[in-house]
C-alpha cells in the first residue's frame, strides 16, 4: 500500500524531531529519505513482527472432499469386483469390475436389494453370508460357483462396511481350471510311471531329454544320468533320424500331438523299436516343452 506524503521525512528532520516521528511510527510506517530518495522505514515493533510472519497458504481442501474424489477412482481401477450394501442389503455402491462381471447398468440397480438384482441367488452361500455379516458384524471368506454367471468360480470376501456390508470377489475360473489341469497332468505322469508297457520323458525344443522315467533308460540299456541332456535323435539308427526329427519339429510348429516310429540303439544288445507320441506343453501361448510317451512297437 503506498504511503502518504505526510508519512515521509528527511533524515535531518527526523534527527531534530525524533520523538514526534517516533510517535507517528507507532500507528503507521514512516519513510526516511536521504537526498530526496527513500532510504529507511521506521515502524512499530508490532507491525514489524506482523510483516515477518510467513504468508498463510490457501486453505487445503477438506480430507473428506479429497477422499470423495479419489475413492471412486481407486475402486474403478481395481481388478477385483466390489459392491457395498446397506443394512437392508440395498446396494449403495459398486465398481466397474462388478457391473461388467454381471452385465449391470449402475443407475438401474443402485438402491435395489441383493435379491431384487439376483433373484436366483436366494439360497446361495453369498446371500447367506451377507445376511450373517449384517447380523453379527463378522467377516467371511469362501470360494463358490457363481449362481448368476453359470460356469464361473469366484473367491468372495464379505466384511462390515459403513453400517452395512462390503462384498469383494475375484473371478478364479481360469485359475481353478489351471489347477485342475495340473492335477490331471500329475496324475497322468504317475500312471505312466507304473504302467508296465509305457515309458515317458520330457523334451526341450531341440529334442533333448530334460527328465525321464526309469523305464525308458531300462529299455535302452542306459543309465538314467546318461539319458539326461541327450538328443532323442542321436539315440536312433541313422535311417530313422531325419524322419523322427521332422515329426517332432512339426509337433512344435502346429502345437498338436504327433506320432512316429523309430528304432533305438540299445547299448550292449539288440536294437529296440518304439512307437512314440509327442505332445507339446503350451504356456502363455508358446510351447515350453513336450511330453514324450513311448511303447514298444
Amino acid at each position: 500500500m503506498p504511503l502518504e506524503d505526510n508519512n515521509t521525512v528527511t533524515a535531518a528532520e527526523i534527527i531534530r524531531n525524533f520523538g514526534l516521528w517516533q510517535a507517528k511510527a507507532l500507528t503507521e510506517p514512516v519513510v526516511v529519505t536521504h537526498h530526496g530518495r527513500p532510504r529507511l522505514v521506521l515502524q512499530s515493533v508490532e507491525s514489524f513482527e506482523q510483516a515477518r510472519q510467513p504468508a498463510v497458504p490457501a486453505a487445503a481442501a477438506p480430507a473428506e472432499d479429497e477422499a470423495a474424489v479419489i475413492f471412486p477412482s481407486l475402486l474403478n481401477h481395481m481388478t477385483e469386483a466390489f459392491a457395498a450394501y446397506d443394512a437392508e442389503l440395498r446396494i449403495v455402491e459398486m465398481n466397474l469390475a462388478y457391473t461388467r462381471f454381471f452385465d449391470l447398468n449402475r443407475d438401474d440397480v443402485i438402491g435395489r436389494t441383493f435379491l431384487e438384482i439376483f433373484p436366483d441367488a436366494e439360497r446361495s452361500i453369498t446371500h447367506d453370508r451377507l445376511q450373517r455379516a449384517v447380523r453379527t458384524g463378522q467377516s467371511f471368506q469362501f470360494e463358490t460357483q457363481s449362481t448368476v454367471q453359470k460356469g464361473r468360480r469366484i473367491a468372495v470376501n464379505i466384511f462390515p462396511y459403513r453400517g452395512g456390508v462390503g462384498l469383494l470377489f475375484t473371478n478364479t475360473t481360469d485359475l481353478a481350471r489351471l489347477s485342475d489341469n495340473q492335477d490331471s497332468y500329475a496324475a497322468l505322469c504317475e500312471a505312466l510311471c507304473v504302467h508296465p508297457a509305457v515309458a515317458a520323458a520330457r523334451l526341450d525344443s531341440r529334442g533333448r531329454i530334460l527328465g525321464q522315467h526309469t523305464k525308458l533308460a531300462l529299455w535302452l540299456g542306459m543309465a538314467e544320468d546318461d539319458l539326461l541332456g541327450a538328443r532323442l535323435y542321436d539315440l536312433v539308427v541313422g535311417k530313422d533320424r531325419r524322419r523322427l526329427q521332422d515329426a517332432y519339429e512339426l509337433a512344435w510348429e502346429e502345437r498338436q500331438p504327433r506320432d512316429a516310429e523309430a528304432t533305438f540303439m540299445q547299448r550292449g544288445g539288440e536294437d529296440v523299436s518304439l512307437r512314440l507320441t509327442f505332445s507339446p506343453v503350451v504356456h502363455d501361448f508358446a510351447v515350453q516343452s513336450a511330453l514324450l510317451v513311448a511303447t514298444r512297437a
